[in-house]
């Protein structure tokens, strides 16, 4: 064989070995993250700041373990209390900014106030609400 057309042929395989790459990779990104659970479910599973604790303080043994645990597991109770209630907290306030501003959005806009109001209900975290970008039209006819 030619060494032009040796090279032609490596050429090739590493053309389809980098899209295969390529799509694989492309593929993990746009997958979604798999959830973890934040609290402990029902099969024993410990709750993720637990977990993360443990790994990052890189324990010794079992005993130290079984000593610090209990003192992880409490300071993941309280802090998912506090989140709770800052929470709980912003959802009043966002409802507070509702009664406020009712007299000077359109029933668009209140829509969408009441749809962030409830998402945030749902799961704590805000996410962009539907529609126009927020550079765009106010939202009035």
């Amino acid at each position: 064989m030619r060494t032009e057309a040796k090279a032609r042929i490596a050429l090739a395989v590493t053309f389809v070995l980098g899209v295969a790459v390529g799509a694989f990779a492309v593929a993990t990104l746009l997958r979604p993250p798999r959830p973890v659970p934040d609290r402990a479910s029902a099969k024993g599973e410990l709750p993720r700041f637990v977990r993360e604790m443990e790994r990052y303080l890189r324990l010794h043994d079992d005993a130290q373990r079984a000593a610090l645990r209990p003192l992880l597991m409490s300071t993941d109770s309280l802090n998912r209390e506090t989140v709770d209630r800052a929470q709980e907290a912003m959802r009043e306030g966002l409802l507070q900014l509702r009664a406020r501003a009712l007299p000077l959005l359109d029933a668009t806009q209140v829509h969408r106030l009441d749809q962030f109001i409830d998402r945030k209900a749902v799961d704590g975290r805000s996410r962009p609400a539907p529609g126009p970008p927020s550079g765009g039209s106010n939202g009035r006819p």
